[in-house]
């Protein structure tokens, strides 16, 4: 019989009672919990304009969203509460961008990233993106023109 190993287990029951991750940023050691729904919407609300950013002309305004994005996600994940966020997001992600390095933003996004589920939570969107994708119809005359070439090329065969 299998059986949970000891570190599934704590990871259960960390996530069952809401313990905090510490997080490291920069000299200070931030503690993280769990996202809350809404918080996990502004952080996909800043994928989904990212993606925006990718099919526009003007590089030097796509550079500057692009730059600032990862301060954006963590500061979201630090402050973790909406209330917090709508409070003080507006400063503490210049804060951050100003003066941690990305190697350090990079550190500790990982670390919420391994704690928080956030690659379950990215995949997640990506498998509904791609269920949302769009099916293509064709046209009468596309129609018509695809079944003329069928045609043609079983003739050529016989």
């Amino acid at each position: 019989m299998k059986t949970v190993s000891p570190k599934a287990q704590e990871l259960l029951y960390n996530i069952n009672e809401d313990i905090p991750t510490e997080v490291k940023l920069g000299k200070r050691i931030y503690k993280v919990r769990d996202l809350k729904q809404s918080v996990a919407n502004r952080i996909s609300l800043l994928i989904v304009k990212k993606n925006a950013y990718f099919n526009t002309d003007n590089t030097a305004e796509a550079l500057e969203y692009l730059g600032n994005i990862s301060s954006k996600a963590i500061s979201l994940a630090i402050l973790g509460s909406i209330i917090k966020v709508r409070l003080f997001h507006w400063f503490f992600w210049r804060y951050i961008y100003h003066t941690c390095t990305e190697k350090e933003i990079n550190m500790a996004l990982m670390t919420v990233i391994d704690r928080l589920n956030l690659g379950f939570f990215l995949q997640n969107i990506i498998c509904l993106e791609t269920m949302n994708q769009m099916k293509m119809t064709l046209t009468k005359k596309e129609a018509l023109s695809y079944q003329a070439e069928l045609f043609s090329d079983k003739k050529q065969t016989s």
